[in-house]
């Protein structure tokens, strides 16, 4: 899974390079993103590439939000396509992660509460 990870402001903004997260690749992104729930403490997903996610990829999020909350960190998704969007609205994942519609209303978001 490519990812990229860069620091903003004291913030880890995750940066998903690939169109789709599905069962096919779910578990790729999850070991990637293992090490980096670990060590940071607040996390932005940038999912501003992402067409298409099923369920595998919704839970992939849970399992981010729920690693990052286990060591007390604060995990937060912005940019989402409509479809991605539509997804998480869906399952109303949406009430229990924070979307954002850009990186900067997310680092704002993070550092309000």
């Amino acid at each position: 899974m490519k990812t990229n990870v860069e620091k903003i402001d004291g913030v880890s903004v995750v940066t998903i390079d690939e169109e789709v997260l599905d069962s096919s690749n779910h578990e790729d992104f999850m070991d990637s993103m293992t090490p980096i729930l670990e060590k940071e403490s607040q996390i932005i997903m940038d999912i501003g590439n992402l067409e298409m996610i099923d369920s595998s990829g919704l839970g992939s999020f849970a399992y981010c939000l729920r690693k990052s909350r286990d060591t007390g960190g604060k995990f937060v998704i912005c940019s989402p396509s409509d479809n991605v969007r539509e997804a998480f609205s869906l399952v109303h994942m949406e009430r229990i992660i924070g979307i954002h519609e850009t990186r900067d209303d997310a680092l704002t978001a993070l550092a309000t509460s």
